[in-house]
């Protein structure tokens, strides 16, 4: 993509009145290119910033267990990680009780209802059988920039996410719950550059069986939107932007965050910022740039 292109993308948005900080990355998966394009009052700054990914948390951890271990990947298992499961969506967890509510809810096949709930019980479903931990497993394959939130690192490199009723969001996981559980969850709490989020994605799909999964997960069931934990575009409308191929994997997440890969032509585009610092739903031109973006990356 040509830069004045992109530079006109973000300008004519108006995203640069509600975020510190974006930018616009691309990935050639066949010889592992990156690209970085940044905007904002510290687009000119020397070090490469952390963002809150928050539920791009989901492919990173939920959306590697057919990674590492596809075949104890049951029915129970894999409702929860494709929404199907018949969970909540959302609540607030106690601090002390989580584990024993999210385990109280019966997994039943439902329509797709997005679930950070289901997300967590995935997690408990897949420690159980495999008895790993899945972010032990997970830091394998992440880049040394891609990180779980209370690991800490130098604050002077995070963006504000938001506020607390204690003051602004700085250095903490924007997440309610995985702030109040302070342990590592799966719907939520990943932090990385954007350099740190492609290279992972890199490594992780070079794993030619990984690829396949879910390629095959796609064909075979072409009208579900999840894959083993990874959301696929939902038609013209999609904020992934029009052009992708029918093969395209990602994940959105709250704070301003995207990835998508496509698989068939073999390239992949993250957006990462912090699109919260002003306030929760305040989106329209973060969704506009990826709408935007995402059109012209594709086509190109």
């Amino acid at each position: 993509m040509m830069t004045r292109q992109l530079e006109n993308i973000i300008d004519d948005s108006g995203i640069l009145e509600r975020v510190d900080l974006i930018e616009v990355s691309f990935l050639d998966l066949a010889s592992g290119k990156i690209e970085i394009y940044s905007f904002g009052d510290l687009s000119n700054s020397s070090d490469s910033f952390f963002f809150d990914l928050a539920s791009v948390t989901k492919i990173l951890t939920n959306g590697l267990m057919g990674y590492f271990y596809p075949e104890v990947i049951n029915e129970e298992l894999l409702l929860c990680l494709e929404h199907s499961s018949g969970i909540p969506a959302w609540g607030l967890l106690s601090k002390s009780n989580w584990r024993e509510e999210i385990e109280s809810f019966e997994v039943t096949e439902s329509n797709t209802i997005y679930s950070d709930y289901g997300a967590i019980r995935a997690m408990l479903l897949f420690e159980k059988l495999t008895k790993k931990n899945i972010y032990t497993l997970c830091e394998k394959v992440w880049d040394e920039n891609t990180f779980h939130w209370l690991s800490g690192r130098d604050l002077s490199r995070y963006l504000v996410t938001g506020e607390r009723k204690d003051g602004i969001i700085l250095g903490d996981v924007h997440d309610p719950n995985a702030f109040n559980v302070k342990q590592p969850l799966t719907h939520a709490g990943v932090f990385s550059t954007s350099r740190g989020l492609l290279k992972t994605l890199k490594k992780v799909f070079n794993n030619e069986d990984f690829r396949n999964l879910l390629i095959e997960s796609k064909r075979k069931k072409p009208k579900k939107r999840f894959h083993y934990g990874w959301d696929t575009p939902s038609g013209e409308s999609s904020l992934a932007g029009k052009g992708c191929s029918e093969l395209t994997f990602g994940h959105l997440g709250f704070t301003g965050a995207s990835v998508w890969l496509d698989l068939e032509k073999n390239k992949a585009i993250s957006i990462l910022s912090n699109a919260t610092r002003d306030g929760w739903y305040k989106k329209k031109e973060l969704n506009n740039v990826r709408k935007d973006v995402g059109a012209a990356f594709w086509g190109a």
